[in-house]
């Protein structure tokens, strides 16, 4: 059996410990898109655990503790990278992107995950100059065909995990000026869509979107 599911116990704490040793990836959340992504790490010959959600720390630890044991497995610091950006740890998640292997950052199978994780943390980090949303909404309210401002809201909600918002903005660059700052819009959502893979409905309505906007 090349993976299984741990069981985190809400404020009791996880119990267990996984054996770092054993497993290359830690999936954290074991609905449909969870086990799917699992028993496809597992086709690919990757050692994987499936993590139960409801314990950030311990699924923190676990992976610390793989990093300890092997600095060189990429595929826990990937992991450890995307918890650390929801926990809206920046400085950490920027660390860890920097230890990542060349050869892992250029592989084709993980580059639009890695990607994706790289725009949040991006994203996070100009949210940190913008104003607030009400005064970015503003202005689109005094002129809709602001981009700029588009933009500038669409990052603040990758910054904080509200992707469906972040894509009605992209979508509305898109559609206006698909040319504008080298198809931003469009580039940006696909890194949304890796990043929002956790709602397949979405996902899948942004994309019929994007590809009638394209093909107009």
């Amino acid at each position: 059996k090349t993976f299984k599911k741990v069981e985190f116990f809400g404020n009791s704490g996880w119990n267990g410990s996984v054996d770092s040793q054993l497993y290359d990836l830690a999936i954290v959340g074991g609905g449909i898109n969870g086990c799917g992504i699992a028993r496809d790490a597992a086709g690919r010959g990757h050692k994987t655990v499936l993590l139960e959600q409801g314990d950030l720390d311990g699924a923190l630890k676990a992976l610390t503790e793989a990093l300890a044991l092997d600095a060189k497995n990429d595929l826990a610091r990937l992991d450890l990278i995307s918890l650390l950006l929801e926990r809206d740890d920046a400085a950490a998640a920027e660390a860890h992107f920097g230890a990542l292997d060349a050869r892992t950052r250029n592989d084709p199978e993980f580059k639009p995950h890695i990607d994706a994780l790289a725009a949040k943390l991006a994203a996070m980090k100009e949210a940190r100059q913008l104003p607030s949303s009400p005064d970015i909404e503003a202005r689109i309210a005094a002129n809709p065909g602001d981009l700029g401002a588009r933009l500038d809201l669409a990052n603040l909600y990758i910054a904080h995990s509200a992707y469906e918002e972040a894509l009605a903005q992209l979508i509305e660059i898109v559609q206006r000026d698909r040319a504008y700052e080298d198809d931003i819009g469009r580039k940006t959502m696909l890194k949304v869509f890796e990043l929002a893979n956790a709602n397949p409905e979405l996902v899948s309505r942004y994309r019929r979107l994007l590809s009638s906007a394209i093909l107009k």
